[in-house]
């Protein structure tokens, strides 16, 4: 046991200083509030970085040092010493550690006192309604002007736009993740009338699950967002829920998604199975495994074409393809597609991460700006919500960033900057429709006023 321990102390080191740190920052804001918010995005988000170091952490440990071939491939095949896992460990570490300092002091002193919303107009559910609509009307034409057929395959799935003409290809990537703010902001406006919708609300979440049940499980990222959605709206104006309500709700969100993604890979054709044979391990070890892997390749010069590029990748997003000579660089399709192009071509893809954009990028520096960054947004975003108006949108806005905040760290450190775009995009929409039937309905009476006033 002594020997075991002695030789898994590269990794133990690390994960008891993340763990530490993470415990520290919740004793924290207990104290200073007087109670903690565990769906607070500084919260939240920090539990999402704690859980992606930890569980690559306690599969090694509980594998005897070594990873199953039942889990991530590229680790098993790597078959890495504790001490060559190390360095990625600290880098977990100290990311959460400068993000958990940067998000504490500046997220404010102000409780949250939750004040009830500025009541949105009933009549914006049919808006809501109408432009959730509108993206499957959009979806049901492509696929008919196209002629495009269901894919038979997960994997083809990311594939299906793929060669489209013009804009076309770019606009159908975009409207997928307008259907899914779309759910998020309808979902909030029905629980923030939770009593006068919760047949419909529970009627919703019913036909999505059963809908994995008839046709399989797809993307896991639209029915998740309905259930954190309900879960942290319901939490914060309908009944408060109890910590041990909150852990269980936790633990099966957990379960879900990792059982979702284990039901899609055994459900799998044989054609797919392929497929599924990267990307066989769960969330957490993918990202941890884009890590390593970056890391050696690094090492012997094979990343040397992504730098400086890597650092306007967001920021390029945000503008329309083609707009520049210079194709847009996207970190994961770069990876998958130099590095495991069999893979790519079957539509398979690595969400890269913000550790692996500073392995490629300049290192520990990288890492330290990056969590402080998101730290300071993070905390900024969170005072401004908790001392500001309390508007239907500006609700919407701050759940939006609290349930996609993980993918500054999953994907890329300014991946919500283009998303932010769409979310815009929705605002814009909502409020222009709003404004115009509402302007229809303002002249329709003052006509009708002015012909029974003029017989």
């Amino acid at each position: 046991m002594f020997s075991y321990l002695f030789s898994a102390l590269p990794i133990l080191l690390p994960l008891a200083f993340l763990v530490a740190a993470e415990w520290t920052f919740l004793r924290s804001l207990r104290r200073r509030d007087g109670k903690l918010d565990f769906f607070e995005l500084g919260v939240l988000f920090s539990a999402v970085v704690s859980m992606y170091g930890i569980f690559p952490a306690i599969e090694y440990l509980a594998g005897g040092l070594s990873y199953s071939v039942l889990g991530e491939f590229r680790l098993f095949q790597a078959a890495p010493t504790p001490g060559q896992l190390s360095p990625i460990f600290w880098y977990y570490t100290i990311y959460l550690a400068c993000f958990l300092w940067a998000y504490r002091k500046f997220r404010g002193t102000e409780k949250d006192r939750r004040r009830p919303i500025r009541g949105p107009d009933q009549k914006l559910l049919w808006v809501l309604v109408g432009a959730y609509a509108c993206t499957y009307i959009f979806f049901a034409v492509l696929a008919a002007v196209w002629r495009l057929e269901t894919p038979d395959t997960y994997g083809g799935s990311y594939l299906m736009y793929k060669g489209l003409p013009g804009g076309i290809e770019e606009t159908a990537n975009h409207m997928i993740g307008v259907a899914v703010l779309s759910q998020l902001v309808l979902m909030a406006f029905l629980v923030l009338n939770y009593q006068k919708y919760k047949r419909y609300i529970y009627l919703w979440l019913c036909i999505e699950f059963v809908s994995i049940g008839v046709f399989g499980v797809g993307s896991r990222t639209g029915l998740m967002v309905l259930l954190l959605t309900f879960i942290i709206t319901y939490n914060r104006y309908v009944k408060r829920l109890t910590l041990r309500t909150v852990s269980w709700v936790g633990f099966g969100l957990l379960l879900l998604f990792i059982g979702l993604g284990a039901a899609r890979a055994l459900s799998s054709s044989a054609a797919d199975r392929a497929f599924y044979l990267l990307g066989s391990g769960n969330e957490f070890d993918a990202l941890f495994a884009n890590a390593y892997d970056l890391k050696d390749l690094k090492a012997t010069g094979q990343t040397s074409d992504i730098f400086p590029d890597i650092y306007f990748a967001d920021i390029m997003r945000t503008v329309p393809d083609g707009l520049f000579r210079s194709e847009q660089m996207d970190p994961s399709q770069w990876y998958v597609q130099n590095f495991y192009p069999a893979y790519a071509e079957q539509g398979g893809g690595f969400a890269f991460g913000a550790i692996s954009e500073s392995i490629v990028g300049l290192g520990l520096f990288d890492l330290l700006w990056r969590a402080l960054l998101v730290g300071w947004a993070f905390g900024t975003i969170r005072r401004v919500f908790v001392s500001g108006n309390n508007s239907f949108w500006n609700y919407v806005f701050y759940l939006w960033a609290t349930i996609f905040s993980y993918q500054t760290f999953r994907v890329t450190t300014f991946n919500l900057l283009p998303r932010a775009f769409a979310m815009l995009l929705i605002w814009w929409i909502a409020k222009f429709l709003f404004g115009y039937f509402r302007d229809s309905e303002r002249r329709f009476v003052l006509s009708r006023t002015a012909q029974m006033g003029n017989p």
